[in-house]
This record gives C-alpha cells, structure tokens and sequence, in this order.
C-alpha cells in the first residue's frame, strides 16, 4: 500500500510542477495582452447594464455619451428601482456575478473606488484562463515540448480580439469562455484517469453548471456531459479488484446517473428562473428572424400561428428596431401563440410556408 501512495505522490508532482509554471506564463502574457497597450474591453450594448445593476452600479459614461459607442471601464455605486434594473424589473441570473462581484471588492480595497473598475475583471479574468489553459495542456500531454504547443494554440485563440475583449467587460460571456476552458479539463480527467472517482464526477458536474449557469445558451452542452458522465463506472474501492457483473457495473454508475439527473434538474430550474422576456425575446426572433424571411409565404405562417397578417411586414426586424412587431398592440400575448409547441406543430404539418419550396 505503501508503494501506491508514493507512486500516486509521485505522479501527482510531476503534474503540480508543469501546471505551476505554465500557469504562471500564460496568466502574465494574458494580462499583458489585457492591460499593456491600455484596456481592451467591449462596450456596453444592453447585457453589461441588466448583469451589473444587481451589484447595484451604474456605467459611469458623461451626459449624452452613448454607453454603445465607447467602452467605460468605470461603473459607480447607484441605488436601482423596480424596473430600472434587469430584464424589464426581472433579476438576470449569471455565474459571471460571482466574478463581478470579487471585482468590486478588489476595486474598492486597492483603489478607494465605490464600484467597479473592468481592469480587475480583465486581471481576474487572466488568472483563470491562464490556470485553465495549464490544466488543459498538462493534462492533454505528457511531454513538454507537446504541453507548451497546446497551451500557446489555446493561449492565441483565447487573447485573439474576437474573444479577448469580453474579459474586461460586463457581459456574461467571459463566463462562458473560462466555463468552456473549465469543462475540457475536467473531462480530460475524466477520460485519462484509470480509475474513476467520484471527484472526478464531482469536476465535470461543477464545470458544466458553471458553463450552464453564465447563459442560458450552454445548456445544450447537456447532451453531450450527460453520455461522458455514464460512460465509465466508478472505480471498484479494492485496487485490482476484477471488473464485475453487470449488475455491479451498474450499481457503480449510480453516483454519475444521480449527478446527470442534477444537472438536467438544475439546468431547468435555471432556465425556468430567467426573465420572462427572453422568453420572448427568443420566440420573436425564431418567428420574425429565423422563420418568415425565409418563407414564400409568410402570411400564411402567420395565421398558423393564430397571428395577425398585418405582422408580416416586421419579417427581417428585430425586436428592439423601429418596425418591429413588438411595438403593435396585437404583440400581446405573443408567446403563447407563437411558443416553441406551437411553432413545432407548425413545421410538423409541413405547409409549403414553414418548410418552403
């Protein structure tokens, strides 16, 4: 037994060691990335406000400075009422909060700020992709040379613009991102372990929530977590134990079966929490960007759907443009006529409209 725990010391150094330093190189190049030529981060366009204004701050932009136009790295304290904050009065639910939220605390203790300056966002941002990029590469690899390749293809792609300036903004997607990161290493674990334990389960249930839990837009990520979750049993507790029965392989997956079942729980939940105006959001965008533009016959999608013909002239607008139907009387009551059942049923019956020509 004695030979085990040094064998798994052992294995367990030559991991701690590479992770160490490459955590340490690629947290500072993306820092560097981040603030050395001044502040990359992305302007508000709407989601910055309904996330930050449960901390209760505000975006410090002058008077008459559109918040869309320029970035503002500076948010200020600021009491909100009713409707002013979230989606329409409701609270929007992001994981990303919690990194906000360490921001402002870091904000205040190093600079006497009352609020949020982004610079500690982009600098906490940078820790943890740096971390997570080491984690993957190392346990990607067993090589050096091999980890190093990894980590600088993960480190480019994540530093490049098209991702780098959403860590040092009030959008949920930097969550989203190190979710990502966070998912592909506790499934490499998973994979490249022996023997499975129950901490392994525990990795991949906790990086998926966190993925799930920055938007609503990575639940589909379910159908993919819940078959790795099943896929091997846990570890027999007796080291060189024979595999077992049937019965005992599936009695081993139970752990991982009550975790998926968790996960799809919570997923809902979640999903269920969220303002009613995504909701709407979503179903107006599936009929008036996704399915009339691209139907020969709108007016006919539309009395599928129970809704007025005169709606077809909002085909191709968006919910918050001038034209849009959302600013008729008759969008009252959109969702239940134009739900996703409703919409399924539509394309179910294959009319020439829905499926086109």
């Amino acid at each position: 037994m004695s030979g085990l725990v040094r064998a798994r010391r052992t294995a367990r150094r030559a991991l701690s060691s590479p992770f160490a330093l490459l955590t340490a190189l690629c947290s500072s190049l993306f820092a560097l990335r981040m603030l050395g030529g001044g502040l990359i981060g992305m302007s508000d366009q709407g989601d910055g406000h309904r996330l930050l204004c449960q901390l209760g701050l505000r975006q410090g932009n002058g008077y008459d400075t559109s918040t869309r136009d320029w970035f503002h790295p500076l948010w200020y304290d600021h009491t909100w009422y009713g409707e002013d904050c979230g989606a329409v009065g409701e609270p929007y639910r992001s994981t990303q909060l919690v990194v906000a939220w360490v921001a402002t605390r870091l904000t205040h203790a190093l600079t006497g700020l009352d609020g949020l300056d982004l610079r500690f966002v982009a600098l906490l941002s940078s820790v943890l992709v740096g971390a997570l990029i080491a984690a993957i590469a190392v346990l990607a690899a067993r090589r050096w040379v091999t980890r190093v390749l990894l980590a600088g293809a993960l480190f480019v792609t994540t530093a490049d613009g098209a991702f780098a300036g959403y860590f040092a903004s009030a959008s949920s997607e930097p969550g989203s991102f190190t979710g990502l990161l966070a998912l592909t290493a506790a499934v490499l674990a998973l994979l490249r372990t022996p023997r499975v334990r129950v901490h392994h389960l525990l990795l991949v249930t906790a990086a998926t929530a966190l993925l799930i839990g920055a938007k609503t837009q990575n639940a589909t990520v379910l159908a993919a977590v819940v078959p790795l979750l099943l896929l091997r049993p846990l570890a027999s507790r007796r080291p060189g134990a024979a595999p077992g029965s049937s019965g005992s392989q599936l009695l081993r997956r139970l752990p991982a079966l009550g975790l998926a079942v968790a996960l799809v729980a919570g997923s809902g939940a979640y999903l269920h929490a969220q303002p009613d105006r995504f909701t709407t959001q979503n179903d107006y965008a599936a009929v008036f960007i996704e399915m009339l533009p691209h139907s020969p016959d709108p007016v006919g999608d539309l009395r599928a759907l129970d809704l007025p013909v005169a709606m077809a002239e909002s085909s191709g607008i968006a919910i918050g443009a001038p034209g849009s139907a959302a600013n008729s009387l008759d969008f009252v009551g959109f969702s239940e006529r134009a739900g996703l059942t409703r919409r399924v049923l539509v394309y179910l019956q294959a009319p020439p409209s829905a499926c086109g020509r």
